[in-house]
């Protein structure tokens, strides 16, 4: 039977057959499962040279078991050398042993030297770069990741029987490979009814390459955000649609490149970052202060959510609590590189949000125009708003509270954020429920939210004490910051 190659697969085939007539060495260089193998099946076909793989080295290995892998590679090689003029050799990643690396790179050089004393041709396959020696001498032919044509090529492979837009299952999951495609028709073949929305679905639940564990995240409804419309609709309007919505690609829409959320603690910042994880799934990934435990920790945690957000493009990543992240040395640096190197067809579409309580305290190169397009308050609720999370949070516990005075409490409770009167309705409770335990004489329900209310407030005036004692430090090392960021500016001599 045939092997039909995708547009993809094609375009790099040629390039192959244009880089044998070049050089004696070549390197078919692409990620595992976008056809490396079908690729050096479809030349071997065509122009009858010799194919070894791993199953024809571990098969002789068995009749010649005194013999090494690289031992027997080479007397493949010596073999096909003498039946024709090209040789392929695939997957070298899986046939290069670490533990005895100095061995194969003195056996690829002898091959490679042979191929090129008796004008021959190696092609091998691998996923990344080549050994040294093979590195030196090689012609690299890249196997590029897979674009709408090619989703569109295996959508009828794969789903015969379905009709599909797999330009719209391309702009939800970018970076799918031939087997993942393949095992998503396999999962829906025997169905008769299958929608765009079932195969995204089914591929965003079992190809979820995020670094956030969704069902660890608590789950916020937006009307539970209670305060945050224009917010919310300017996140919709000018990051998510243009993210996730149909429209995107026929009206070309451009996300915000860097979005800043800023307020007081409490006001929802983290809770808009809990509802786009639930929404975007696998096109959400995380970055906060448990990542900074020491510098090197944080290079590395960092460099992996970046990479994997470029992959899985479009995607948003979500930096928390972005004015606590940058006291660990020169660490935004580092993020400065990453934030200027999301450009490019794919990761372009990558954007950053971060949030802050005091703007003053991220640095100003990782606010200037270019890098943070979007800048949102949120700012503490007012009154109407203060009654409306309180009316909230009561429906949710029953029964319990009756008889509430929501004006009494909303005009109590100025300068209050919404985690601040969720936690009072959770006291209201416990002090109910210690009074019951003593036998005490229990208070009306507007008297408990009062003395709650009370609490709060003496907590948060020691908050603000503690806080500005803190500021006072924290002026002090951003003035030095800035000195220091002056001197570096100035002309060497």
């Amino acid at each position: 039977m045939d092997l039909k190659l995708s547009p993809t697969q094609a375009k790099c085939f040629q390039n192959l057959e244009k880089a044998m007539d070049i050089g004696n060495i070549v390197v078919l260089r692409g990620q595992s499962g976008l056809g490396k193998t079908t690729l050096l099946q479809v030349l071997q076909k065509k122009i009858s040279g010799t194919f070894i793989g791993t199953p024809d080295l571990l098969c002789l290995q068995k009749e010649k078991n005194h013999l090494s892998l690289p031992q027997i590679l080479d007397e493949l090689c010596t073999i096909a050398f003498e039946e024709s003029n090209i040789v392929l050799i695939d997957d070298l990643l899986s046939l290069y042993d670490r533990q005895s690396n100095e061995f194969w790179e003195l056996i690829l050089q002898l091959i490679c030297s042979k191929a090129m004393s008796m004008s021959k041709k190696i092609i091998f396959s691998h996923t990344g770069i080549a050994t040294s020696l093979v590195h030196k001498r090689c012609m690299y032919i890249e196997l590029e990741d897979f674009q709408v044509e090619d989703y569109q090529f295996f959508g009828e492979v794969f789903f015969k029987k379905h009709t599909l837009d797999m330009s719209k299952v391309y702009q939800f999951v970018p970076r799918l490979n031939v087997y993942q495609m393949k095992m998503a028709g396999q999962a829906f073949h025997s169905q008769e009814d299958v929608h765009n929305d079932d195969v995204i679905d089914y591929l965003l639940e079992h190809h979820n390459v995020n670094n956030v564990f969704i069902e660890n995240v608590e789950k916020v409804h937006l009307e539970e955000i209670k305060g945050l419309d224009d917010v919310l609709q300017t996140l919709e309007t000018h990051v998510i649609l243009p993210l996730e919505s149909p429209l995107a690609a026929e009206l070309n829409l451009k996300h915000k490149k860097g979005v800043l959320l800023y307020g007081p603690p409490g006001t929802g910042k983290t809770s808009i970052g809990r509802v786009l994880a639930h929404r975007l799934k696998s096109k959400f990934f995380s970055v906060d202060g448990r990542f900074a435990s020491n510098d090197r920790e944080f290079y590395l945690q960092v460099c992996k959510v970046f990479e994997a957000a470029k992959k899985n493009a479009p995607s948003i990543v979500f930096i928390d609590e972005a004015d606590t992240c940058w006291s660990y040395g020169n660490l935004y640096r580092y993020l400065l590189t990453e934030l200027d190197g999301i450009e490019g067809a794919r990761s372009g579409t990558v954007c950053i949000i971060m949030t802050a309580m005091d703007v003053s305290n991220i640095p100003p190169a990782l606010v200037r125009s270019g890098r943070v397009e979007l800048w949102l308050e949120l700012e503490l609720p007012d009154e109407k708003t203060r009654r409306e999370i309180l009316e909230h949070c009561i429906q949710q516990h029953g029964d319990f509270f009756h008889d509430v005075d929501l004006k009494l409490l909303g005009r109590n409770s100025e300068g209050f954020s919404g985690a601040d009167l969720r936690r009072i309705t959770d006291d209201v409770k416990n002090f109910y429920a210690y009074d019951k335990a003593h036998d005490n004489e229990t208070l009306s329900v507007n008297e408990y939210f009062l003395k709650a209310i009370k609490v709060v407030k003496h907590n948060k005036q020691k908050q603000e004490q503690a806080a500005g004692n803190a500021n006072n430090n924290q002026t002090a090392y951003n003035s030095l910051f800035s000195f220091f960021e002056w001197m570096n500016q100035l002309p060497k001599k």
